[in-house]
Order: C-alpha cells, then sequence, then structure tokens
C-alpha cells in the first residue's frame, strides 16, 4: 500500500469566465512567470507574473488560435489554420506573417 501526501502550493481560484469566456485550445509556458494561451475567436491571454493577472488580445481576422510556440521570451509565433503571425517584444506588438499557400501543396 502505498501512501502519497499532496499539497497545493496556494489557493485555488475559480478562473471560468475570468479572464475570457473564449473556449481555450493551446498553452505556451514562456519562462516561469510568462504564459500565453490561445483559444476560439483570436483570443489570446497572456500572464507575466505567473497567472496572478492576464491581459487579453482579440485577433480579429484569426478564427482560432490553436499554435503558439516562442524560441525565447521575446521572439515567438501564434497561427491558426491561415494565418500567422510573429513577436519579436514579447507579445506587445504582432505582426501578420504572409504565407503562400501554393509553396506549400
Amino acid at each position: 500500500m502505498f501512501n502519497i501526501a499532496a499539497f497545493s502550493q496556494g489557493k485555488w481560484q475559480v478562473q471560468n469566465p475570468l479572464p475570457t469566456e473564449a473556449y481555450l485550445l493551446t498553452v505556451e509556458p514562456v519562462t516561469d512567470n510568462t504564459i500565453f494561451i490561445g483559444g476560439l475567436g483570436g483570443t489570446l491571454l497572456k500572464t507575466t507574473d505567473g497567472g496572478e493577472t492576464w491581459t487579453v488580445q482579440k485577433f480579429k481576422d484569426l478564427a482560432n488560435i490553436r499554435g503558439i510556440s516562442f524560441i525565447d521570451s521575446l521572439n515567438g509565433w501564434i497561427m491558426d489554420s491561415y494565418k500567422l503571425y510573429q513577436t519579436s517584444d514579447g507579445g506587445t506588438n504582432w505582426k501578420d506573417i504572409y504565407i503562400d499557400v501554393d509553396l506549400m501543396t
């Protein structure tokens, strides 16, 4: 018989519907404190304090953020099925990256 002792590291709080009511699809932890979460309707959540507070961005031309990837704390990408955005300042600003669909077939 095994005995396992588990201790929570803090008080749990209900997050739904805060900080968003959007259905979330993907998460990318960048550092111990910086996390990005993407979801339906082009919703992008970001925390820089380990989840204490969140900022919400909406990308009107992204249907659903299905992928988030960062190579370091500044440089990253978000994507849906058709569009790609890049940041070089940790997600403060994003630029649309054009992908030639003909090259992908």
